[in-house]
């Protein structure tokens, strides 16, 4: 068993960096005893805190062995954890076990459903809920929507808006469902803030099969659309040589950047319609998968290779800003 010590600030950069490295030099070793020790965690934002959950239920669902995470002794930092619904839905889920009382986790748990301009709750995708979760969505993008019009943006623009962020997520939350490869239960999570910026920063994480495996699963159920794209990068995506390689052919990256070009020339809205949707309102599209990731800023395209980690799901970011009102 060991305690891994989560970082003074929990955000994309040290996840990837020092995070998911300890959980992966475990795993690879056998051991899924892990637990978290956030004492000294002073700030998270969503990304940080729902790659780490995304990390706890991987663990679970994988050795039944339900991490314990030590809460943060920063008040702001545990207010925002509370608040944004993180120790309730880990609980539900059995993602996480904690060492504090019952009746903190108690009040924890009934004082989740929050909800201000600035911060939106964390939410926890089961298998047979998406109804549900469309309707914690809608009630996200409702709240942005009045928000905008307080802030005198034009009504077309607002419906505009709003509509086309609506069915993003929505899209998201079908992908989940459908690449999960046969897990039960806790599946993907997301949260989302108002920034102090004007912007929206959302962030979701999966535990299901990834974007390699459902890939090479399409081509070889000769999925007609799949095949005629991209059935010439079959080989490449089993070459098992390249893997764990910082290579151009890394079959992880091929995928990534081939699922985000999928369906580019369709109206169903997939991964490229989304990530148009941010860059058009100069924001940032992120994707990780097994042992890259890509983002996608204005024209550039930056691939970050993770030598010393991997994680089989998908973790999706997106920022972006908010239509400017009718006084800028």
């Amino acid at each position: 068993m060991v305690t891994l010590k989560i970082p003074t600030r929990l955000n994309g950069t040290t996840f990837y960096g020092e995070v998911l490295p300890s959980i992966y030099e475990n795993i690879i070793k056998g051991d899924y005893e892990i637990n978290f020790d956030m004492h000294r965690t002073e700030l998270a934002n969503p990304e940080g805190l729902v790659n780490l959950l995304a990390s706890a239920a991987m663990i679970f669902s994988k050795s039944k062995h339900t991490p314990t995470l030590y809460f943060p002794e920063s008040p702001n930092l545990f207010e925002y954890m509370r608040k944004s619904g993180f120790f309730k839905w880990a609980t539900v889920n059995k993602c996480l076990k904690f060492n504090f009382f019952d009746d903190i986790l108690n009040d924890a748990y009934e004082n989740s459903n929050y909800f201000r301009p600035q911060l939106y709750g964390l939410y926890i995708q089961s298998n047979d809920a998406r109804y549900e979760h469309y309707k914690h969505v809608k009630g996200f993008v409702i709240a942005i929507a009045n928000y905008l019009a307080e802030d005198k943006v034009d009504l077309l623009e607002i419906n505009r808006y709003c509509d086309q962020l609506l069915l993003s997520l929505d899209q998201v939350i079908k992908n989940s469902l459908e690449h999960n490869n046969g897990y039960i239960g806790t599946l993907a999570y997301y949260m989302m803030q108002k920034t102090p910026y004007n912007t929206i920063e959302l962030a979701f994480s999966d535990i299901g099969q990834g974007i390699l495996e459902r890939m090479k699963k399409m081509l070889k159920e000769k999925d007609h659309e799949a095949v005629n794209k991209y059935g010439y990068l079959e080989q490449k995506l089993n070459n098992k040589d390249l893997l764990f390689e910082e290579d151009c052919n890394n079959p992880n990256l091929l995928a990534i950047t081939n699922a985000v070009k999928y369906r580019e020339d369709s109206e169903i809205p997939g991964l490229h319609k989304i990530k148009e949707f941010a860059l058009k309102y100069g924001g940032l599209f992120s994707i990780h998968s097994g042992n890259y990731t890509v983002r996608y800023s204005g024209n550039n395209i930056k691939t970050l290779f993770h030598r010393d980690s991997y994680f089989s799901g998908c973790h999706l970011k997106i920022v972006m800003n908010l239509p400017k009102t009718n006084n800028q």
